[in-house]
């Protein structure tokens, strides 16, 4: 498996050049630009630049425009939990969250895990009279089965 990370300015653009360092420009004086997309890969985290044929640029500006869409709340999320540390998003502080919700935004696949992350950061589970399971069972021995992942 090969990891990269595409950051958002990933859209590279600058005139082309000839082997003398001189700006390319076609027959009607156009410059001709080259077009790529900056990634870091798995190894050395040095950017690159992969550079796309014409033919290929407009599916590649199409296909980063919907990543940017798509990546966009995940991004509001990040940066507001950047800037209020200790804090979930879109919860209020004195809310309950219920064990398989946190699950869930932590990324734990078992209450198991999720107990043994609150323990190491002094979080008390909360217990309601309600129907539903909150947080986490009583004690290890009531552990709740595996929950579904996100």
């Amino acid at each position: 498996m090969r990891v990269t990370l595409i950051p958002l300015d990933c859209w590279v653009e600058r005139a082309a050049r000839g082997q003398r360092g001189e700006v390319l420009s076609n027959a009607d004086g156009v410059i001709i630009n080259e077009v790529g997309i900056r990634y870091y890969p798995e190894k050395n985290f040095q950017p690159r630049v992969h550079w796309l044929a014409e033919q290929d640029i407009p599916l590649a500006q199409r296909a980063v425009f919907r990543l940017k869409e798509l990546t966009k709340e995940a991004r509001e999320v990040a940066k507001w939990q950047e800037a209020n540390p200790g804090k979930v998003w879109k919860f209020a502080p004195d809310e309950s969250i219920e064990d398989n919700i946190l699950i869930k935004i932590l990324g734990f696949e078992h209450t198991y895990n999720l107990f043994l992350f609150l323990k190491r950061n002094n979080i008390l589970p909360v217990h309601t009279n309600h129907q539903k399971r909150n947080l986490l069972p009583r004690n290890r021995t009531q552990a709740a089965p595996l929950l579904p992942c996100w």
